[in-house]
């Protein structure tokens, strides 16, 4: 009985494992390799006078989308049409004239690069589809380049007040404690004139002082919003509003969010 009931379960999985394999299926390597990478036709219609690598240089993150125009020649016998053109990052598009080239005639290929969020060594493919295939590319062309990170550093300060840009736009007081409270928010001049941050007077608690260091800031630079909380029993922690001063804003978007908490 154990032995019927050992070859019914064996015959089981069997049939199980055979199923679940035959939805399975397998794409070869050199398939998937194909995909990603096709193959260009044998046929050297399309002859770049740069060649077929084409270098950007050394360009900067934050120095917004570069441009390259390359020119072809139809070394051809017939008239060529390029159809399309793709590639393998979204970062680089192409931008071509859709007009007939006859043989022994020029055209040109405008290849655009946005660098911003790519820092490093900048290597990509391109590949140029005509009429004489719809499945691989007449041309591949190799674009590199070395991408310099940005300088600027904005992007670490996601609250802006105006041209004020703030690490953090809420502070925390211990309401527990009596003594003077100094807490400290990095900020940037986030404009390109100087800038000396302080505090709306007729909106802000007068328990509540703002500066900064340094006092003004210069058009990019960094520094620290220094707010100094002196316990007051009239006003509890609670209670306490404070707001930059800028009277291009209204008050909502000026002010800094106070938590009060307990040590």
């Amino acid at each position: 009985m154990r032995l019927a009931k050992s070859i019914i379960m064996l015959m089981v999985a069997t049939i199980v494992t055979t199923s679940a394999t035959a939805q399975i299926r397998i794409i070869p390597r050199e398939k998937r390799d194909s995909v990603a990478n096709p193959q260009s036709l044998q046929s050297r219609d399309m002859l770049f006078t740069e060649g077929y690598s084409i270098d950007f240089g050394e360009i900067r993150e934050d120095g917004g989308v570069q441009t390259k125009e390359v020119s072809w020649k139809n070394c051809g016998v017939q008239p060529i049409t390029v159809t399309r053109i793709t590639s393998s990052c979204g970062c680089v598009r192409c931008h071509y004239p859709h007009k007939v080239v006859e043989s022994g005639h020029q055209s040109s290929i405008a290849i655009t690069y946005a660098p911003e969020g790519h820092p490093g060594t900048m290597r990509h493919r391109i590949f140029i589809y005509t009429d004489r295939s719809t499945k691989m590319p007449t041309a591949i062309l190799d674009i590199k380049g070395i991408v310099k990170a940005s300088a600027d550093r904005r992007g670490d300060y996601p609250h802006a007040i105006g041209s004020l840009l703030l690490r953090s736009r809420e502070l925390r007081i211990d309401s527990s404690s009596n003594s003077v409270q100094t807490i400290r928010i990095a900020c940037m001049n986030g404009s390109s004139e100087s800038l000396t941050p302080k505090k709306d007077t007729l909106l802000s608690s007068e328990s509540l002082t703002l500066t900064s260091e340094p006092t003004t800031l210069r058009a990019g630079e960094e520094g620290d919003i220094v707010i100094r909380y002196t316990p007051s029993k009239s006003v509890t922690p609670h209670n306490l509003r404070l707001f930059i001063d800028n009277s291009n804003l209204p008050p909502r978007n000026r002010e800094l969010m106070i938590r009060a908490k307990t040590e």
